[in-house]
């Protein structure tokens, strides 16, 4: 991925005006007309691909001003790479290229800027957003970006989650014959996402609370709400499957006193609401062709 820069946001803003004034249409046009001083044009062009300021149609090679990128080459006054047009840049860059220290802006822009590369701290820095002196816009911009950043790795652990419950109905459907009901669609309240049998013999019911994580099962963990605890144990048959879609789809299947190992107790007028249990903690996990 091409790192954010002074001199690449620069050049970006170079390429946009250039495009629109001499028509460049193709990468190999921009590539052979466009002057793009001190960076290189693949580079250049990745960078705007990336954040969203050009489209690229795969069929005829032919790029265009997206109208985020056009609204960005129309405040590109004389050349100047003013403040509010450098953090519009960051923000994007940000949101769409990713970096891996943007999902650590909501702990903190100390937490965020000491994993960004130089070039980038230098944005950040010229951008007035990581100075020492904190503006009503500063702390407004940073809270914007925590916002949508929590926004976003909530929709991708919703559909993590989702592709979990999917997979065990898959899984159920195959080991009983009887097709699970899919509960959590209808409501998120019962403390349980799916709704199977025993056995292909036995019909009684079965509930299944799902977790599941992209991440290494070293660093993923469950997070387990009181009310899922309390349903767990009040239920005559229940089950937690565990998915890991690292690197091979891996399942692991826990009952509840094997789960009980790792919840905890009130004490005293404490009252626990959700508990945190690495994947980790359990070794049973069997890989799901």
């Amino acid at each position: 991925m091409t790192r954010a820069s002074l001199g690449m946001f620069s050049a970006v803003l170079s390429l946009l005006d250039q495009i629109s004034k001499l028509q460049l249409q193709t990468a190999i046009q921009i590539k052979e007309y466009a002057y793009i001083s001190n960076a290189n044009a693949k580079d250049v062009i990745e960078l705007a691909l990336n954040c969203e300021w050009i489209i690229l149609n795969e069929k005829t090679s032919n790029i265009t001003i997206t109208e985020d990128g056009n609204l960005l080459k129309a405040s590109f006054n004389e050349n100047q790479l003013t403040m509010d047009l450098l953090r519009r840049m960051l923000m994007t860059y940000s949101l769409k290229c990713r970096p891996a220290w943007v999902y650590r802006v909501p702990s903190g822009r100390r937490e965020a800027s000491i994993f960004m590369s130089n070039d980038e701290r230098r944005c950040f820095l010229e951008a007035l957003l990581l100075s020492d002196d904190i503006t009503e816009s500063c702390i407004l911009w940073w809270d914007n970006l925590a916002e949508c950043i929590r926004y976003q790795r909530g929709v991708e652990v919703l559909e993590t989650g989702r592709k979990g419950e999917y997979e065990s109905i898959i899984f159920e459907h195959k080991r009983t014959a009887f097709k699970p009901i899919w509960e959590s669609i209808e409501t998120n309240l019962t403390g349980y996402d799916i709704i199977s049998v025993v056995s292909p013999s036995n019909h009684d019911r079965l509930l299944i609370e799902v977790k599941a994580s992209s991440l290494p099962i070293g660093k993923a963990v469950l997070r387990l709400s009181k009310n899922e605890w309390n349903t767990a144990t009040s239920a005559k048959h229940f089950q937690f499957h565990l998915w890991s879609f690292s690197s091979a789809k891996k399942l692991c299947i826990l009952s509840v006193d094997e789960m009980s190992k790792h919840i905890p107790k009130n004490h005293g007028r404490g009252n626990w609401q959700e508990v945190i249990v690495p994947f980790s903690a359990f070794c049973n996990f069997i890989e799901i062709l």
